[in-house]
């Protein structure tokens, strides 16, 4: 629709450009016109009638005319004799170019009241506008050529752009970067950077903004954020899942670290008898691989057993309360179920162990 209103005004323009010079031509050829010569007496040619002779109070025709300065003479000049460049020019003149286009934000939503500056090749304004609602502007341009357009939007970062104009109307949008940004590190417990946790960004309408990984330092930087309130969820394999609230200002970029400890396991089962039934008050015992104990804990009335906060890696799991026995247990998903069957050996104990959430039972065989 812009574009046909544009082209309309071009086209009246040329109209308008059309009935000036009609006019100074007619007025031209008016101020052209010369009266008849008194100089010599005769006859008028389309009457015959006596032509007076010269009036001895005007001065004859061919003499030298006043203050010494000759007289112009004006050359009349039809309308098919006007050059059409002249026209081109005159129409270029009152129709000159456009330039228009959107100024948005880095997400690509409109950005209103952003200021724009137009300088030409020498260094010199050539205009300046406003964004309006939609983001949008409009300029009228000196002429064709070479520009530079400058955009300027709060809490965002200013932009230069060369832009060529050319013909009626010329468009450039400008997507404007935000000043906001987030940044931090990744660590564990001890303070070493935590390579390739996957770091996640949520808006308070729940919408992933961002999804990156940390570097090699455990850094990660998100640039480019409008003003608000974040969600920030660290995850990273072998430990535990970290989200905080970050508030991000409308400038600056914000630091948040965060920290991610070794994730916690939960290993838990029943103790039963050989013949299956459940043995309550059975103490059950954790070693690492470096022979510490990690946990201790008794069954309940059921046989129930349960040791938490445990760290991935391998265990050995102690029961006692009938004759002593141990399994080896491969702890690495979040709960790892393992029960344990106890009784009075009378021949060689043999021990079965799965690891994962599969059973693992423990028998002595009588």
């Amino acid at each position: 629709m812009s574009e046909w209103l544009v082209l309309s005004a071009a086209a009246a323009a040329v109209v308008v450009v059309v009935i000036v010079l009609i006019v100074f031509g007619v007025r031209r050829r008016r101020r052209s016109g010369v009266p008849p010569n008194p100089a010599t007496t005769g006859t008028d040619r389309p009457t015959g009638r006596p032509v007076p002779g010269p009036d001895a109070s005007q001065p004859p025709v061919d003499a030298a005319p006043r203050n010494g300065y000759e007289e112009n003479t004006v050359t009349e000049r039809r309308w098919s004799e006007i050059d059409m460049r002249e026209l081109a020019a005159a129409s270029r003149q009152l129709a000159r170019p456009v330039l228009r286009g959107v100024v948005t934000a880095g997400d690509g939503a409109p950005l209103p009241d952003a200021v724009l500056t137009v300088i030409n090749v020498r260094g010199g304004q050539a205009g300046t506008a406003r964004t309006g609602r939609d983001g949008g502007y409009q300029l009228t341009m000196p002429g064709e050529g070479g520009y530079v357009v400058i955009a300027r939007g709060a809490n965002h970062e200013p932009s230069a752009i060369t832009v060529e104009v050319r013909g009626v109307l010329t468009t450039c949008d400008i997507r404007l970067v935000s000043s906001a940004g987030l940044t931090g590190v990744i660590a564990d417990a001890d303070g070493q950077p935590v390579e390739g946790a996957t770091v996640i960004l949520t808006n308070t309408a729940g919408s992933v903004v961002s999804a990156l990984r940390s570097n090699l330092n455990g850094a990660y930087t998100v640039a480019d954020l409008s003003p608000g309130l974040y969600t920030v969820t660290v995850a990273a394999d072998g430990r535990e899942p970290a989200a905080l609230l970050v508030d991000v200002p409308p400038t600056g970029v914000v630091r948040q670290d965060v920290t991610l400890p070794e994730r916690s396991l939960t290993l838990a089962g029943t103790t039963r008898h050989t013949d299956g039934r459940p043995l309550a008050d059975i103490r059950v015992s954790v070693v690492d691989e470096s022979g510490t104990e990690r946990a201790v804990t008794y069954s309940d009335a059921s046989g129930r057993y349960e040791v938490g906060g445990l760290a991935p890696g391998h265990y050995t799991v102690f029961a006692s309360g009938y004759p002593e026995v141990s399994s080896v247990v491969d702890a690495a998903d979040p709960v790892a179920e393992h029960d344990i069957r106890l009784g009075h050996a009378g021949r060689g104990a043999r021990l079965a162990a799965h690891s994962g959430n599969d059973t693992v039972d423990e028998e002595y065989a009588r």
